[in-house]
């Protein structure tokens, strides 16, 4: 990508899954809400952009809750309050 410039096509058809995710997670950063749902925000991330897209989530929103569903555990794993959900059932609650 080449920052602000880059070329998206019409509906995004020059991005690749990756590249749409990290823009709607920036475009959500950006209205600077003090609650963020992420719901699965970097399943199409592969691990070095999803590293890049958590220490950016770190900084921009330090006093602000964000609440993250997440499937892998690296995303998750700086977070105050871990809870496991398993069949619509709180199995587990875990303070970091």
């Amino acid at each position: 990508m080449e920052g602000l410039d880059t070329l998206a096509g019409e509906h995004g058809t020059q991005l690749s899954g990756g590249q749409k995710q990290t823009i709607v997670i920036a475009r959500a950063i950006l209205k600077n809400p003090r609650i963020l749902l992420l719901d699965k925000a970097t399943s199409a991330l592969d691990t070095e952009s999803e590293r890049i897209v958590e220490e950016a989530l770190e900084r921009v929103m330090a006093n602000r809750k964000i609440v993250v569903v997440a499937h892998r555990l690296t995303i998750i794993r700086n977070a105050d309050i871990i809870a496991v959900v398993q069949k619509g059932q709180m199995q587990r609650k875990v303070w970091n």
